[in-house]
């Protein structure tokens, strides 16, 4: 079968947009830092009580979210700056960057101070970034256990969205490589874009203990929810950037707008409940 990249898009305005909808997702240096307000999906552009934010993984997980929150006629806000993990704190050890600390004070400013705001869903690369030696591991537990503190104390329950499988250990994105299987010089090799989305686990392990080290941190602290996306991609035996003949990924390690399917999956409705509870719904 051969797969055909799927994208996002790249055609990003001052904050870039991938849907019709309002999310406010910068991807380049020196953008305008946006109100949380001002990047709301859904009727309730006044009321919403749900925030979103992140790094470029909050937007990846934007078709997933759009969609169950459409489904279920929830309003939500939006928020993601590339490579900017979403901690309370303006600037840690592993990230100085003027856009980071901006998109950071400003959107938890935004988030605490909005009584309609019950919901923060924190989404990031999280240990690519942060848990590369012992120092950054003790700074990356430091951090995130403040920002949930903090939220906490604001009265906000909080939602962590671990990351997806990522598929840079294979040395090609699965986009790449399927690009190069499609090709002419790819059919003279006799490469199938099929041997493109699969690897064996063992090849992740180090991925899935990073995980797990997530996970420690969220199980600290009440009113917080995990989600961890690697059982939707993986089984006892491999990883896959596919699934029924349809891919998932734009890159090596970020979903495409397939995204959206993850929205159907039983334990990502279960873990949404308690927002519908919230709002009235079943």
């Amino acid at each position: 079968m051969a797969y055909e990249p799927l994208l996002l898009g790249d055609d990003l305005d001052k904050y870039g947009s991938f849907s019709k909808g309002k999310y406010c997702i910068i991807a380049k240096k020196k953008s305008e830092v946006p109100d949380i307000k001002n990047c709301v999906v859904g009727e309730d552009q006044d009321g919403f009580k749900v925030a979103v934010i992140g790094d470029s993984h909050a937007s990846h997980f934007a078709p997933a979210i759009e969609k169950w929150a459409t489904q279920n006629k929830v309003s939500f806000s939006l928020v993601s700056v590339f490579s900017c993990p979403p901690f309370l704190l303006e600037e840690d050890r592993t990230n100085s960057d003027s856009q980071c600390i901006k998109f950071r004070k400003k959107s938890f400013e935004d988030v605490v101070n909005n009584q309609n705001i019950k919901f923060v869903i924190l989404a990031s690369s999280w240990y690519e970034i942060s848990l590369i030696d012992e120092a950054d591991k003790l700074e990356f537990s430091k951090n995130f256990s403040e920002t949930i503190k903090k939220l906490s104390e604001a009265g906000k329950k909080v939602i962590v969205f671990g990351r997806v499988p990522n598929f840079a250990i294979s040395g090609s994105s699965p986009i790449s490589c399927i690009e190069t299987a499609n090709s002419f010089f790819g059919k003279f090799l006799d490469k199938k874009s099929s041997d493109c989305i699969t690897q064996s686990l063992d090849k992740f392990a180090q991925q899935i203990s990073y995980e797990a080290i997530i996970r420690d941190e969220v199980n600290k602290h009440k009113n917080v929810a995990y989600f961890n996306f690697f059982p939707f991609f993986c089984d006892s035996d491999s990883c896959s950037a596919a699934k029924n003949g349809k891919l998932y990924y734009a890159d090596s390690g970020h979903l495409n707008s397939n995204s959206a399917d993850l929205s159907d999956e039983k334990d990502f409705m279960e873990l949404m409940k308690p927002i519908l509870i919230d709002s009235g719904g079943n």
